[in-house]
């Protein structure tokens, strides 16, 4: 006879990794300082590409309104490159499994249930997978 175990795995912050809501909220101390325990190691990867695109939209905000309407410099002209590159990663992991796809979600949700407006360039990739 073989024994069949499942295990159900509740994170800190989450009750299953396909929730698209958090189950309570979220500490105040840096979102990027969860862990596996806290949420879904898939969360955790789309988290890190969350973080590389916020770093290359701050970027693109520093440049003069010149270089952002004529798409000037070559300093620009790179970070526009590795801004979509790095847009590109985040979509590609939010559509590659179920809760990734959830994981995105979730963060947008908190995001726009905080009253504050996510960046559009996240609510995209969210609305895709």
């Amino acid at each position: 006879m073989v024994a069949t175990i499942f295990f159900s795995w509740q994170y800190t912050f989450v009750n299953n990794a396909l929730d698209e809501r958090y189950s309570r909220p979220l500490p105040d101390r840096d979102v990027l300082a969860l862990t596996e325990v806290d949420v879904p190691p898939e969360e955790i990867e789309v988290r890190r590409r969350m973080e590389k695109v916020g770093y290359f939209m701050g970027i693109k905000e520093g440049f003069s309104f010149v270089d952002r309407l004529l798409g000037g410099s070559g300093e620009y002209q790179l970070n526009e490159r590795r801004l979509d590159s790095a847009l590109g990663d985040l979509r590609a992991i939010a559509g590659s499994t179920p809760a990734h796809k959830a994981a995105l979600r979730r963060v947008v949700a908190a995001v726009q249930e905080s009253g504050k407006t996510p960046w559009p360039p996240l609510v995209e990739p969210a609305r895709e997978a």
